[in-house]
């Protein structure tokens, strides 16, 4: 009998490997939102911000924001191919 646990092993392993890339670039894409609120460049959007979050956690996005912009800054630097997907 075949031993179909480790074949759904296999392919969710392979789903997941697959997803790697594209988990990244998502991440890219909400430091790109992120990076618009804190610049302040797009009222509308700020004004959407705002009335979805409290101040309290602007500010822990601003600060996630940061740190993204920091990180993807690392990568840009470190793993510059990426980039070219």
């Amino acid at each position: 009998m075949a031993d179909f646990d480790t074949s759904a092993a296999k392919a969710a392993s392979i789903k997941k490997a697959a997803n790697i890339l594209p988990n990244v670039q998502a991440a890219f894409e909400a430091e790109d939102l992120l990076a618009l609120y804190m610049a302040g460049t797009d009222a509308t959007y700020n004004a959407m911000v705002s009335s979805l979050f409290t101040g309290a956690e602007r500010t822990k996005l601003a600060a996630i924001g940061n740190d993204a912009t920091a990180l993807r800054s690392s990568w840009q630097a470190t793993y510059p191919p990426i980039f070219g997907l």
